[in-house]
């Protein structure tokens, strides 16, 4: 299921409808990623936390807050450590210290650099080169996103690559 530039934006604008089998395919953590959290956290709801930030960043590329995420992907990857936990449980692990802990633990296990001044010239580069050659934005922003992910960067909100897709154009 490879992903647009447009599907690679948060999860309010995310239109596309997840069935059950893009939930197991997509959201189901491995055994290892479920050992990782289980090693890695206190608690079935940090754990849940954990394995929700980790399995949405492998699919978007970037974190985002658990209070974007829909309620059927946090209960899908919830399911098996606790039943009866809903996305209403996790309503404080945004807020909470416990989130940029996570994130940290999921940037060293997935080698990765967070979105910095670094990443805006690295993908600016690559627009301005392709630039010369192509003119449709889309193009613009995957070949960003190409070498954001080609350098193991965090990804940025949509709205600032598609600005600066418009200012290269």
């Amino acid at each position: 299921m490879p992903m647009t530039a447009i599907e690679r934006t948060a999860y309010p604008r995310f239109k596309q409808i997840l069935t059950a089998k893009d939930l197991a395919e997509v959201y189901t953590p491995t055994p290892q990623e479920r050992l990782v959290a289980h090693r890695s956290t206190k608690g079935r709801v940090a754990e849940v936390g954990f394995l929700v930030l980790l399995k949405t960043y492998q699919r978007l590329g970037r974190f985002v807050p658990l209070s974007e995420i829909p309620s059927s992907i946090i209960e899908h990857i919830a399911k098996p450590f606790e039943p009866k936990l809903h996305a209403s449980d996790l309503d404080t692990y945004d807020t909470s210290g416990t989130r940029p802990r996570h994130m940290l633990l999921i940037r060293t296990l997935q080698k990765l650099k967070p979105y910095s001044p670094d990443a805006r010239t690295c993908f600016l580069k690559a627009m301005v080169e392709a630039g010369k050659t192509k003119e449709d934005l889309a193009d613009l922003i995957n070949v960003a996103l190409d070498e954001l992910t080609k350098n193991r960067f965090e990804l940025p909100p949509f709205a600032l690559l598609d600005k600066a897709a418009h200012h290269v154009r």
